[in-house]
């Protein structure tokens, strides 16, 4: 999003209660003590039966650990982030201030360098402007070459509108490539510049999949607008458009402790698909397939 000022929502306490249990594990964690008979023939000792329930109990836990590690290496981020910098640039259009990312696509003639971002932050800006790209501490001008919508962004309406921008550049710089689709539970980065950083990242799921968007959990903040949404191997499934966040009056007193890191609230990335009837209209060979 363009960096405007926003509110967030936040708790003075988040904590996990306590659960009840039954049982030979309550017994366990209440470290209350127990015999436990196998009948008349054949009796154990009374330690075996607790000892065997503490192994149990061990073994799980090393388990879970293991497959909480083997989700977390299914993305290397800090290789997503270093492929992805070099790409990703600070654009911006009169106060509005946001991200872009190169994608490797046909460029026109004369140009070397293509970068997708959202048009709301060319709300004082047309088609054919030249506008500021920043690369490596480096200012560069290109060309506004489209964006959709053509006027002003009414910001109420970005989950129904395209909110896609086209620069052309003169220079060459970096590009990623275009990601197939992704579904629901795929590990993502985000790299943009909110609020007064340079190229920051985050890390998240998909959490929803619609025809024109991915919904992520990967904190957003103003400033990550137009910014690239990645896959596990730093190809952009999309452009960062809006945040939702969660009004605190809207929120059941009784479930705010479910609530984890509720600030960060809602955020959706265009799919690259929505370019093709929009920003390529009329010509059949759009680069995108998602």
């Amino acid at each position: 999003m363009a960096k405007k000022p926003g509110t967030g929502v936040s708790f003075k306490s988040l904590r996990r209660r306590r659960r009840d249990t039954n049982g030979i594990w309550g017994h366990l964690a209440n470290e209350d003590s127990f015999n436990i008979k196998t009948g008349s023939t054949f009796n154990l000792p009374s330690w075996v039966a607790p000892t065997i329930a503490i192994a149990s109990i061990a073994t799980i836990v090393v388990l879970c650990f293991q497959v909480i590690d083997l989700q977390k290496q299914k993305i290397d981020a800090s290789a997503v982030v270093s492929k992805a910098r070099p790409a990703t640039f600070e654009v911006s259009c009169g106060s509005a201030f946001g991200t872009g990312v190169g994608i490797d696509v046909p460029l026109p003639d004369g140009y070397q360098t293509a970068i997708f971002t959202a048009a709301h932050i060319f709300d004082d800006c047309k088609a054919g402007d030249k506008v500021p790209v920043v690369a490596s501490g480096r200012t560069f001008m290109g060309i506004l070459f489209k964006k959709d919508p053509i006027g002003v962004v009414d910001e109420d309406q970005l989950e129904t509108i395209a909110d896609m921008a086209l620069i052309y550049m003169k220079a060459k710089l970096p590009a990623l490539e275009a990601a197939p689709a992704a579904q629901v539970g795929d590990w993502v980065v985000e790299v943009g510049n909110p609020i007064d950083q340079i190229d920051y990242a985050t890390l998240g799921i998909i959490t929803k999949v619609t025809d024109s968007e991915y919904y992520t959990d990967a904190a957003t903040n103003p400033g990550n607008s137009g910014g690239p949404l990645l896959d596990s191997q730093a190809r952009v499934l999309g452009i960062v458009s809006w945040r939702r966040l969660v009004p605190e009056k809207l929120i059941d007193e009784t479930i705010k402790e479910n609530f984890m890191d509720v600030a960060d609230g809602i955020s959706a990335a265009k799919r690259l698909v929505n370019a093709c009837a929009l920003i390529y209209s009329g010509n059949p060979e759009c680069p995108f397939t998602n």
